[in-house]
């Protein structure tokens, strides 16, 4: 007869710096073969914007408190963000400024903090934080 373990993994436990609480498995003393409910995946360490980002909002006239919030809410601070992939023009950046046609906008020159940052600002003096409605809804803004 052959023992059987159910194996309780504790959330503390790591293999190769890999959280292996997801691990969900049966052991017999002949095999130890470990069934996985789902391949191991390293946790997502949070993104923070450098400090030469959050020094690129300083050097405008702008309230740059809420600069920041929006520019997290809208990429959470990854200068390479791609968003709004459902519609026919995607935004770019750190502030999420969509490539519409008119605009003449090449992507890889939004991925630049200090481009993406600049037109950010000239988008916030001609429309105020409209630009970044569900954003500036979602944080009290407007």
């Amino acid at each position: 007869m052959r023992w059987l373990a159910l194996l309780a993994l504790l959330p503390a436990i790591t293999l190769n710096g890999y959280d292996i609480e997801s691990i969900q498995g049966v052991c017999t003393l002949e095999s130890l073969e470990i069934e996985r409910s789902k391949p191991l995946e390293p946790k997502p360490t949070p993104y923070t914007p450098s400090t030469h980002i959050k020094h690129i909002l300083t050097q405008y006239d702008w309230n740059v408190e809420i600069a920041y919030k929006i520019m997290m809410c809208e990429s959470s601070g990854y200068e390479r963000a791609v968003g709004d992939k459902d519609t026919p023009y995607y935004s770019y950046g750190l502030f999420q400024i969509r490539a519409l046609p008119e605009r003449g906008l090449d992507p890889e020159w939004l991925f630049i903090p200090e481009n993406n940052i600049q037109y950010a600002y000239d988008l916030w003096k001609e429309q105020g934080w409209r630009p970044w409605w569900n954003c500036s809804k979602k944080l009290g803004i407007i």
